[in-house]
């Protein structure tokens, strides 16, 4: 294998990777939270049949649907010349031979502004957005969004315990 040089202006976009990374690490705790409170409230825990639990980095989710558990995780990447949050859903599934894992299933992403898109860029919400109701709008979308590509896909695990 071999791996070519990296020119100064690719390289150069990770000169301030710490600051730009607390920023997103923040818009992300942020988003968890959010998701947290609302899998968590009256209406969703007993109509969508959910919880959720932050885990003690503030980030990471585990979450539990009808259609199985699952957890949320952030990789902070470069994406298309910026530092950004690539902030993945994963359903807890049963290899062949029975061992479970945790299969990636929908993801979002998250860049330095707040703004929340869709893999193919499709702006979903602004996390800094002056309108409270856009806010909570944005956070169902992605909810729903996630809870639905937990649902759709095949894979499943059950537990003998």
């Amino acid at each position: 294998m071999s791996f070519n040089k990296i020119p100064d202006a690719q390289f150069d976009l990770t000169r301030n990777a710490a600051y730009q990374a607390g920023r997103v690490k923040s818009h992300a705790v942020r988003l968890s939270k959010a998701i947290n409170e609302l899998l968590n409230s009256e209406y969703p825990a007993e109509e969508w049949g959910t919880s959720c639990l932050v885990g003690a980095d503030g980030i990471t989710l585990r979450i539990r649907t009808p259609f199985g558990d699952a957890r949320a995780v952030t990789a902070i990447q470069l994406i298309n010349g910026y530092v950004g949050a690539r902030y993945v859903f994963e359903k807890l599934i049963a290899s062949n031979s029975g061992t479970p894992f945790y299969q990636p299933v929908w993801a979002i992403r998250i860049d330095g502004e707040g703004q929340v898109t869709s893999d193919d860029g499709e702006l979903l919400y602004r996390l800094q957005a002056f309108s409270g109701t856009e806010r909570e709008h944005g956070v169902v979308t992605v909810t729903l969004s996630a809870i639905y590509a937990i649902a759709t896909n095949d894979g499943y695990y059950v537990s003998d315990q």
